[in-house]
């Protein structure tokens, strides 16, 4: 595992009056040649609304920075401006397919044995990259908060039977560009749960990541288009695109949503 070790150019007091710098630990994976996932390995700094980003002096921290056991799930996603639509990937196979679909937000189900509400991974213009939604059958609600109906993949990876992926949002007015997706196939069918932003420690495709902002769906497959298995993209350690950490930094904070 190649780990990047990033210092604040600047010193900040904290609560002791300490003159302290902040610190953090980042591993970075490559989805595409325009998008990236990243782990934070720091403890959550309670000063920092519990980002994984450490303060304190030099002596204080060393042996502490990388020091944190993070859930594969709790991922960042980092996008080049101005690259969108190249960064795209194809989507994990869970949603491989054309699906009807049931939704579930706040324990209220809707959509469920509506024929015309559809998710279709499969449209021949944007095969397997793209998901698309339909949801003229039942719009009570709007899966992936896209009000377009347009929605592709931009990180895609699956460490084990659960599939994540972050979806780009290219509406003009939503709250946040990604979507984040945690997907499993069961049976003949694909379990999700969808979080706008950023993925949580403990998302699973059955529960809801957040009870305000998180929901569910089933998706019932009527076709599939799922890939065979290939070659990771990341297969090493490198240095992202041999910036300094200081502009690592400085693209996720114009990028990801905290």
């Amino acid at each position: 595992m190649c780990l990047h070790f990033c210092r604040s150019i600047k010193t900040e007091y904290l609560t002791n009056n300490t003159d302290s710098y902040f610190w953090m630990c980042l591993q970075f994976n490559k989805a595409s040649d325009y998008s990236y996932y990243f782990y934070m390995f720091s403890d959550k700094e309670p000063f920092l609304a519990s980002l994984r980003i450490l303060g304190g002096t030099y002596s204080s921290i060393v042996g502490k920075v990388c020091a944190a056991s993070v859930p594969v799930s709790e991922f960042h996603t980092l996008l080049k401006i101005g690259n969108e639509n190249a960064a795209k990937v194809d989507c994990p196979d869970p949603l491989l397919g054309s699906f009807n679909y049931t939704y579930t937000e706040k324990k209220v189900t809707y959509c469920a044995n509506v024929n015309t509400a559809t998710i279709n991974a499969c449209d021949a213009a944007t095969f397997r990259t793209h998901v698309i939604v339909d949801n003229t059958g039942c719009t009570a609600k709007k899966p992936f908060y896209s009000t377009s109906g347009q929605l592709w993949c931009i990180v895609s990876f699956t460490p084990s039977t659960v599939s994540y992926t972050t979806l780009y949002n290219p509406d003009s007015t939503v709250s946040s560009k990604f979507v984040c997706v945690a997907a499993q196939s069961s049976g003949s069918s694909t379990q999700l749960s969808m979080i706008p932003g950023e993925c949580t420690g403990t998302q699973t495709p059955s529960v809801s990541p957040s009870d305000t902002t998180g929901a569910t769906m089933e998706l019932k497959p009527y076709f599939s288009c799922k890939t065979t298995p290939s070659t990771p993209l990341f297969t090493g350690c490198r240095s992202i695109l041999q910036h300094r950490c200081s502009r690592v930094v400085e693209a996720y904070c114009n990028t990801a949503v905290i």
